[in-house]
């Protein structure tokens, strides 16, 4: 069983993504993860859109034994992972983009786990709008840091 954050949403604003690059490398840098910044600018022109082209806006990082988490947008402003970005423009597949967005954190241990839960929830107050988090197996909030310690504690053993 893996254990995985699927999640969407949309930037409140295209102006907000400088911003928001900036807050997610603070974070990044301070927790001693990996990051990878894309395009830092809208075109006034594609943003809004219904089609897209081939440019990838955002950030990613990676925590230790984690996925990369992807906070990265086509250039209409939906979000998108790097993985369906790249199954879309190198490999030349026309197929549907997932609308969610997922990191697999099964090897990460729960306290990662739970960081990047927090860390999404605080993007969605000002930064991420409408944004939709679901976790394997659809458990509560309160429920999560119990579920995450007796599903990964075999990994520490």
């Amino acid at each position: 069983m893996g254990i995985c954050i699927h999640y969407k949403g949309k930037l409140t604003s295209k102006d907000i993504l400088p911003q928001m690059i900036e807050e997610v490398k603070y974070v990044a840098i301070a927790q001693k993860w990996e990051y990878n910044i894309f395009e830092e600018k809208f075109s006034e022109a594609d943003y809004g859109k219904e089609t897209f082209n081939e440019d990838l806006f955002g950030i990613s990082f990676s925590p230790e034994e984690c996925e990369p988490v992807c906070l990265t947008f086509l250039s209409n402003g939906a979000m998108v992972s790097i993985i369906s970005w790249h199954i879309r423009f190198n490999l030349k597949d026309d197929s549907e983009l997932n609308e969610y967005v997922s990191v697999k954190t099964q090897f990460a241990g729960p306290s990662t786990h739970k960081h990047i839960v927090l860390f999404l929830e605080y993007l969605s107050k000002n930064i991420l709008k409408n944004l939709n988090l679901r976790m394997k197996r659809n458990i509560g909030k309160q429920k999560m840091r119990g579920f995450l310690r007796k599903n990964l504690n075999f990994l520490q053993e």
